[in-house]
């Protein structure tokens, strides 16, 4: 992720359960570049599901933290923003195939 003054940010997930065109359940966290895990920085289990009928398909995103606090702190660090901005780039690409 790059940020706003163009510094950079790393992740990792760590998938725990795969089901093809169904969802799947991962550990997310903070990384360095080198792929090094930030332990500063909260961890939080991911599950994202997939539905849809024809050519519409439904992404649902569900996130547990083991304590609030975790939870507060990436929202204090701009995970909103920063989830939306990606969120926004996936539609753009959408949009994108679709003229293809």
């Amino acid at each position: 992720m790059i940020g706003p003054e163009g510094e950079e940010h790393w992740s990792y997930i760590q998938y725990i359960s795969i089901h093809p065109k169904d969802y799947f359940i991962g550990l997310d966290g903070f990384a360095d570049a080198d792929e090094k895990v930030n332990t500063t920085l909260p961890q939080g289990e991911w599950k994202m599901s997939f539905s849809g009928e024809g050519n519409i398909t439904l992404v649902t995103t569900e996130m547990k933290f083991s304590k609030l606090e975790d939870l507060e702190t990436i929202i204090k660090i701009g995970f909103k923003e920063g989830y939306k901005i990606a969120g926004d780039g996936l539609d753009a690409l959408l949009e994108e195939w679709k003229k293809a």
